[in-house]
């Protein structure tokens, strides 16, 4: 199940549990689901003893503003920034 990580995520996660297996902590060598705590902590689900979580990169998800000058240079925009003489604004979206 890591159809929902970015593709950063989903080598994190591959490179994590190589490691594990190679320490022997997992019995596979490739994971087969990857899940959230509040998930793996259903009545339904349990946790073999001694096993560790994966660390995720967390998503970002915002729209950014940017201003770019005459010489093709840009800079990000903060909140109630306004681009200066000579700049226009662009949203990005992130």
């Amino acid at each position: 199940m890591l159809h929902d990580y970015s593709a950063n995520n989903v080598m994190l996660i591959f490179a994590q549990h190589a490691r594990a297996y190679e320490e022997g902590r997992v019995p596979d060598p490739t994971p087969t689901y990857i899940a959230g705590f509040r998930d793996v902590a259903s009545p339904r689900r349990t946790v073999e003893r001694g096993q560790h979580g994966y660390a995720v990169l967390a998503p970002m998800a915002s729209n950014t503003q940017a201003g770019s000058g005459c010489e093709g240079n840009v800079r990000a925009l903060r909140r109630g920034d306004k681009p200066s003489v000579g700049e226009t604004e662009t949203e990005i979206a992130g």
